[in-house]
C-alpha cells in the first residue's frame, strides 16, 4: 500500500511539474507574441512616418512648393458649352468702351506649400458667399527654398509636421491634392458641385495672335458676374515673384483695366515676402500662363 502510495504521490509530482512545465511555456509564448505585436506595431508605424516623411522630399520641391500639379494637355480642351460662352462673351465685349473691371476679393493665404489650389478655390467660393466647412488634420508644411529667411517656419529641415483647422483642408481631400499639389480640372470640379450660381469652365488661352483678346474675353465675363479667375502660371515670369523659382502656382485676377492693360492679381502664396494683390501687366501674365508646360489654363465664367 505503502508502494503504491509511493507511485501516486511521484507521478502527481510528475503531473504538477509538467504542468508548471506547460504554464511556464505558454507564459513564455504569449510573451513572445506580445514582443513580436509591439514589434510588428512600431514597424509599421516607422514605415506610415517614412512614407510620409519621404513624400516631401521625393517630389519636387519646384512642383510642390506653391501646389500646382500638371492636369494631361487634353484636360482644358474646351467642351461645346465653354466654346460657345466663350464666343457669346466675345460678341459681347468686343467693341466694350469700358476700361475697368474689377470684381473685390479678400485673400487668404495657402496653409502648406502645395495648396494653392485649395487656396485660390475657396477664395473664389468665398466671393461667391458659399461657405466651406472647416476640417482638422495634421500636415506636412514644405518650404521651397531651406536657404530662405523669408520662409514662415525657419526651422532646421523645413519641413513641419502640425496640426491645421481649415476650410481648405476640406476642398484639397474633395479635389484630391497630394504633396505635387491639385489638378485644375479637379479644382474646376468641386467649384462647380459647391455653387449653382454660375457654371465654370477650365479652357485655354490660344497661344496665337488672338491670345490677349481670347484672356481679357474671359475676364471681363467672369468679373462682371463678380468672380475672379483661377490662373495657372509659371510664378517666377510674374514681376512680384524677382524671378524667384516656384514652378506651377495658382493664382486669382480680379481686375482689367484696359487703358494701363494690367491685370489685379490675388495671391494665396504662404510666403509673407509675396503680396497677396498686386498688378501684372497683360503681357507678363500671358507668358506666365504659357510658360507652365500645358498652356494658358484659366477657370472662368460668364453671367
Amino acid at each position: 500500500m505503502q508502494l503504491l502510495n509511493d507511485q501516486t504521490k511521484s507521478a502527481n509530482q510528475h503531473s504538477l511539474k509538467s504542468e508548471r512545465k506547460s504554464e511556464r511555456k505558454s507564459e513564455r509564448m504569449k510573451s513572445m507574441k506580445k514582443l513580436i505585436s509591439i514589434i510588428l506595431a512600431v514597424a509599421v508605424i516607422f514605415a506610415l512616418n517614412i512614407t510620409a516623411f519621404a513624400g516631401g522630399f521625393i517630389t519636387d520641391e519646384s512642383a510642390m512648393s506653391t501646389g500646382a500639379k500638371a492636369d494631361p494637355p487634353y484636360a482644358a480642351a474646351a467642351d461645346d458649352n465653354a466654346i460657345l460662352k466663350e464666343n457669346k462673351a466675345y460678341e459681347l465685349y468686343a467693341n466694350s468702351t469700358r476700361t475697368i473691371y474689377s470684381v473685390s476679393v479678400t485673400p487668404v493665404r495657402q496653409i502648406v506649400g502645395y495648396y494653392c489650389g485649395p487656396a485660390s478655390s475657396y477664395i473664389l467660393l468665398k466671393t461667391l458667399g458659399i461657405n466651406v466647412q472647416s476640417t482638422t488634420r495634421y500636415l506636412y508644411f514644405f518650404c521651397a527654398d531651406e536657404s530662405d529667411s523669408n520662409c514662415p517656419y525657419p526651422y532646421v529641415d523645413h519641413t513641419h509636421y502640425k496640426s491645421y483647422t481649415s476650410p481648405q483642408i476640406t476642398l484639397a481631400d474633395s479635389m484630391g491634392t497630394n504633396y505635387n499639389g491639385t489638378g485644375m480640372s479637379s479644382m474646376k470640379t468641386v467649384i462647380n458641385n459647391r455653387q449653382s450660381i454660375h457654371d465654370y469652365s477650365l479652357t485655354r488661352v490660344p497661344s496665337n495672335i488672338n491670345q490677349a483678346n481670347s484672356l481679357k474675353t474671359k475676364l471681363m465675363s467672369t468679373f462682371d458676374a463678380n468672380s475672379p479667375c483661377i490662373l495657372w502660371v509659371e510664378a517666377r515670369l510674374l514681376n512680384e515673384y524677382s524671378g524667384h523659382d516656384f514652378g506651377g502656382h495658382y493664382i486669382l485676377a480680379n481686375s482689367l483695366n484696359t487703358t494701363s492693360n494690367t491685370i489685379g492679381i490675388v495671391d494665396p502664396n504662404y510666403y509673407t515676402h509675396i503680396s497677396t494683390t498686386y498688378t501684372e501687366s497683360v503681357n507678363t501674365v500671358l507668358t506666365a500662363i504659357w510658360d507652365n508646360g500645358y498652356g494658358g489654363n484659366i477657370i472662368w465664367c460668364s453671367e
